[in-house]
């Protein structure tokens, strides 16, 4: 009995030993600290676009659009029909931005909230290692996506906003010059 509580005793101090030691997942404490830094910088730039701009910018060119459809009847020239045709264009992504800007968000904050919790975690010992790893390597997958979506579409608003400036001066060149020719 004496040695069977013995056994039980060193089983426990084992469990308790390998429980308590704080530098057995510091490296993915480090790595999750890491991205989670990362991401909240992303997240910071992400969130600076002008989604009003955005909504402006829509607004205007469906005003444009609209316009040039209802009073332009006469043919254009061909410099004018490649900036109309490239403007056309450039109303997808502004669509797109306004139509996903904060399921994006929320994304990257979910991503940024279990990189944190993952963290606490395993800085608690509260995750087995096995679990560790797996978890560890979801979430580092899903912060790296994540900063990735961030950044290409932080990339996209600012390229689609330059571009719209671009063509709508243009555009709005020429539906001024055809109301003034129509006077």
């Amino acid at each position: 009995m004496k040695a069977c509580f013995f056994i039980v005793l060193i089983g426990l101090s084992a469990l308790f030993v390998s429980c308590s030691n704080p530098d057995r997942h510091k490296e993915k404490i480090n790595a999750l600290d890491s991205l989670k830094i990362e991401l909240d910088k992303k997240i910071a730039v992400f969130s600076a676009i002008d989604t009003l701009k955005i909504a402006r910018s829509i607004s205007s060119y469906n005003n444009n659009i609209k316009w040039m459809r209802e009073n332009i009847k006469d043919t254009l020239s061909v410099t004018y029909l490649n900036t109309l045709k490239k403007y056309q264009t450039v109303n997808d992504p502004l669509l797109f931005l306004q139509g996903n800007f904060s399921s994006i968000l929320k994304d990257a904050q979910y991503s940024r909230d279990q990189l944190l919790k993952l963290s606490s975690d395993l800085k608690k010992n509260l995750v087995e290692d096995e679990r560790a790893f797996e978890f560890y390597t979801i979430e580092k997958m899903e912060a790296e996506k994540m900063n990735e979506v961030l950044q290409s579409n932080y990339q996209l608003a600012k390229e689609s906003i330059d571009t719209f400036d671009k063509y709508n001066n243009e555009i709005e060149k020429l539906i001024t010059s055809y109301k003034i020719e129509s006077k």
